[in-house]
């Protein structure tokens, strides 16, 4: 009888001293570490209409959900896949939040928190990565956990995490491509009404030094939020973007040079004399085959997509810079085998000095002066390309020249027209719907 009057006059006390705070930081340990009154499977009592400020926009909120402040402390961005499009992070994850049922009177001036490393002593969000594919929390040596309990009851909860995260990648602009990689929180139980996820007002996000994972290069990092409504209701959700612009240093020195370089190869048989067919036509073929092999091996390097990427459109437009030079051999061997020998070309009209004289017309002019008067008056330019032209004695040759010109300059209109295309040179990306963060 006189236990369960004793057992009664607890359970009064407990009642009445409900919502109290702890004397002291040992009576809050205590009370963790032995069988109490606390749940850890129950939420804590949450704010009434909270002050949630989203993207500068206050959230209008007329439940009583728990505020959980997010933040990341992100230490090694691995290896980015092309191929499976995910990516590996390395992070510290910290959550706050308020837990009345823990608060306690300060008794050490000293200590401004009681530091546990057992977070299933405690209530902690159910947080979860949406679009983790594999991950694991860091057990080495012992638990990377911290929990810090202030005495107004605010819970610090830090945890080290390793993850693999999926990441949509678009390769059109590849190798010039950015990618934007984000990494996505949200609750898996627990409604808008009950639980909110909201960004850390300051250093949402902070980085590691000198963390720019190869072959990428970090430009920028952005949070969002990505309230996400279901058939069971809205949960909260964060995020966090990593803008990724791909380093093209290796690329230009083993696609675009080498190509670029085959290229202009293929223009010494404009220089080559026209007779020397069997010289011209080894040189042709022997760089249409190594363009054709090269293309192959640059394309075969870059990630599968079922569009035509950047690099693809270099290695087409080589392909074929190649191949119309090819054109222009056949050209100039055909007409060079149609040409007779034994017909030398006639003197210039007026050439006085060939030992051929002329007959003169009923206006003065000569007779041989009749082909290279046009039927109509021409500009200043054609008479001088024509007498330019005139300068070579064979129609074969007069290709070759033109070739010479015609086609570097068109290669320079390609090389124009590409780059300005597809290469940034801003060399950043603006964040759109993201809140930009500052990366040093």
């Amino acid at each position: 009888m006189a236990r369960v009057l004793l057992a009664a006059t607890l359970l009064m006390l407990l009642g009445l001293a409900w919502g109290e705070p702890f004397k002291s930081e040992d009576e809050l340990v205590k009370y963790l570490h032995t069988d109490s009154d606390y749940n850890k499977k129950l939420m804590p009592p949450g704010t009434k209409s909270p002050n949630v400020t989203i993207n500068g926009q206050r959230l209008n909120v007329t439940d009583e959900p728990v505020i959980v402040d997010v933040n990341l402390f992100v230490r090694y961005i691995g290896e980015i896949n092309d191929e499976n499009k995910d990516y590996q992070l390395s992070l510290t994850l910290r959550q706050s939040w308020v837990d009345e049922r823990l608060s306690y009177t300060k008794t050490v001036e000293e200590q401004d928190y009681v530091l546990l490393t057992d977070p299933s002593k405690i209530w902690v969000p159910d947080l979860f990565f949406s679009n983790e594919k594999e991950g694991h929390d860091h057990q080495l040596m012992t638990a990377n956990n911290l929990i810090r309990i202030e005495p107004s009851g605010k819970v610090l909860y830090s945890t080290r995490v390793s993850l693999k995260l999926s990441c949509p990648m678009d390769f059109v602009t590849y190798p010039m491509d950015k990618q934007i990689c984000s990494i996505r929180m949200a609750s898996y139980a627990h409604t808008t009404k009950n639980l909110i996820f909201k960004w850390k007002d300051e250093k949402a996000v902070e980085v590691a030094n000198s963390l720019d994972p190869s072959p990428y290069h970090l430009q920028g990092i952005g949070t969002d939020y990505c309230f996400s409504k279901t058939n069971t209701g809205e949960y909260s959700c964060v995020k966090a973007a990593f803008l990724l612009k791909r380093v093209i240093n290796n690329y230009l020195m083993h696609a675009y040079l080498p190509l670029s370089l085959l290229v202009l190869v293929s223009w010494i048989i404009f220089w080559l004399d026209e007779r020397s067919t069997g010289v011209r036509v080894i040189v042709a073929v022997i760089t249409f085959i190594a363009t054709v092999f090269e293309g192959s091996r640059v394309t075969g390097e870059a990630p599968h997509a079922s569009y035509t990427k950047a690099i693809d459109v270099w290695v087409n437009w080589s392909i074929f810079f190649v191949f119309f030079a090819i054109v222009e051999q056949v050209v100039v061997i055909l007409i060079s085998d149609k040409r007779p020998s034994s017909v030398k070309e006639p003197p210039a009209a007026g050439d006085e000095e060939g030992g051929v004289a002329l007959p003169l017309m009923e206006n003065g002019d000569k007779a041989g002066e009749l082909s290279e008067v046009p039927a109509a008056s021409s500009p200043a330019q054609q008479n001088l390309v024509s007498k330019w032209l005139s300068r070579y004695k064979t129609t074969a040759r007069r290709i070759d020249v033109v070739a010479r010109i015609l086609f570097p300059v068109v290669y320079v209109l390609f090389n124009l027209t590409y780059w300005s295309s597809y290469a940034d040179y801003e060399g950043i990306n603006t964040l759109s719907t993201y809140t930009k963060i500052s990366y040093n």
